[in-house]
C-alpha cells in the first residue's frame, strides 16, 4: 500500500476522455488560517480590482445558532449574527464562482465542465489572490468535489446498470426500492487522502428531465500544507486521481461508453 498514490497516477493516465461527462458541478476548496483580520469593505476593494472578469458580487453572512434547553420548559433557539464573513464573486454567465472567506476559500464550475487543466489553472489563479489578499499561514485542508448527474434511460432502469456494486435494501424480501442514500468515508492506507462518497437518486422533475441517481464524490486531504503553490498543486494532482478512480471503479462500463459519445 505505500505506492497506492503513485499508482493511482499512473492509472490516471489510462482513464479516456468523457465527451460527455455527468458532471454538473466541479469544485476545488482551500481551507487555512489567514495572517490578518478580515476587514469587509478593504478586502472587498482589493478583490474587485482583481476580480473585473467576476461582475457579481455577493456578501455572505454568518449566523451562529444554539438551543437552549431548560428543565420544564420548551427548548429556545438562539441566534448571534456573526456579520458579513465573506464575499462571493460569480461571472456573468453564472458558471463560475468564487468564495472568498476567512478561513477558505473555493471555486465552483457548472455544467458544462471542459477539462481539468482549464478548471484548475482558474483555480489556482483564483488562489493566488486569495492567498495574497489574506496570507494565510497554513493550509489544513485540500478538497476537489465532483458532483455526477447520471440521467437513467427509464424510470424501471436498475440501479446495478449505473454502479458496479450496490447493496440490496433488505435482503430476501420482496420490497421495491423508491429512494436511497448512501454515504461511505474511504481513505487509503499510509497516505494522507480521502474521500466522501455519496449515491442517491433523484426523480424525475416536473421541467420533464428523467430520473437521475447522483454521484458526489469528494476527494480531500487534512494535511497541513506550506500555503505556495507547488504544494496546492501537488495535493490537487493526487486528489483528482484518487476521484478518478472512485468514479471509473465505481460507473458500470455500458455508462462509460455513454458518456465517451459511442
Amino acid at each position: 500500500m505505500e505506492s497506492m498514490s503513485e499508482e493511482m497516477v499512473e492509472q490516471d493516465q489510462e482513464y479516456p476522455h468523457l465527451a460527455k461527462a455527468p458532471i454538473v458541478e466541479a469544485v476545488i476548496e482551500v481551507r487555512g488560517r489567514a495572517g490578518v483580520p478580515w476587514d469587509e469593505m478593504q478586502i472587498k476593494d482589493t478583490l474587485q480590482r482583481d476580480m473585473k472578469d467576476y461582475p457579481e458580487i455577493q456578501h455572505i453572512g454568518t449566523v451562529d445558532g444554539s438551543i437552549r434547553f431548560e428543565s420544564g420548559k420548551i427548548a429556545s433557539f438562539e441566534a448571534k449574527d456573526l456579520g458579513l464573513q465573506g464575499i462571493q464573486f460569480k461571472r456573468k454567465d453564472q458558471k463560475q464562482i468564487a468564495h472568498f472567506n476567512i478561513d477558505f476559500f473555493s471555486f465552483s464550475r457548472l455544467n458544462p465542465y471542459s477539462s481539468w487543466d482549464s478548471f484548475s489553472t482558474e483555480a489556482l489563479r483564483l488562489w493566488e489572490i486569495h492567498h495574497h489578499v489574506l496570507q494565510q499561514i497554513e493550509i489544513q485542508r485540500v478538497g476537489v468535489r465532483f458532483i455526477n448527474r447520471i440521467l437513467l434511460p427509464t424510470e424501471s432502469t436498475p440501479i446495478s446498470a449505473v454502479f458496479k456494486e450496490f447493496p440490496s435494501p433488505v435482503p430476501d424480501m420482496r420490497v421495491e426500492r423508491v429512494g436511497f442514500i448512501y454515504h461511505d468515508v474511504v481513505t487509503l492506507p499510509n497516505q494522507p487522502y480521502q474521500a466522501n462518497i455519496i449515491k442517491t437518486i433523484q426523480p424525475a422533475s416536473a421541467i420533464g428531465q428523467g430520473p437521475a441517481v447522483i454521484l458526489d464524490i469528494d476527494a480531500f486531504t487534512e494535511e497541513p500544507l506550506e500555503p505556495i503553490k507547488p504544494n496546492l498543486l501537488e495535493a490537487l494532482d493526487h486528489l483528482r486521481s484518487l476521484k478518478n478512480s472512485i468514479f471509473f471503479n465505481t460507473v458500470t462500463i455500458q455508462f462509460i461508453k455513454q458518456f465517451r459519445g459511442m
